[in-house]
C-alpha cells in the first residue's frame, strides 16, 4: 500500500510541476478537471494551486503514517476517498470566492 501512496503522490508532483513550469493554460489532460474551474483562467490556476497543495500535503502524511504504522488496507482506500471528496469541497470552496 506504501507503494501505491509513493507512486501517486510521485505522479501528482510531476503533474504539479508540469502546472507551474508551463503557461497557466487550461489544460484537459493535465489537473484537477472539475466543471467549476473551467470558467476563466484565474479559476483554473486558483483551483489548481489549492488542489495540488491539499493533495500533495495529505499524501504525504498518509506515506509518512504507513511507514510509520501498520495500516490495514481498507483503512487506507477509505482515507484516499475521504481525501479526494475533501479536495474537491476544498477546490470548489476556494474557485467560488
Amino acid at each position: 500500500m506504501r507503494s501505491l501512496f509513493v507512486i501517486l503522490f510521485v505522479a501528482l508532483t510531476i503533474t504539479y510541476l508540469i502546472f507551474k513550469f508551463l503557461p497557466y493554460r487550461i489544460s484537459r489532460f493535465v489537473g484537477f478537471r472539475m466543471p467549476f474551474v473551467f470558467h476563466s483562467q484565474e479559476d483554473w490556476s486558483r483551483g489548481q494551486t489549492a488542489g495540488y497543495s491539499i493533495i500533495l500535503l495529505s499524501l504525504a502524511v498518509l506515506i509518512i503514517l504507513n511507514y510509520l504504522i501498520k495500516i490495514p488496507a481498507w483503512l487506507n482506500f477509505g482515507l484516499l476517498i475521504i481525501l479526494i471528496s475533501i479536495t474537491v469541497i476544498y477546490i470548489g470552496q476556494k474557485v467560488n470566492k
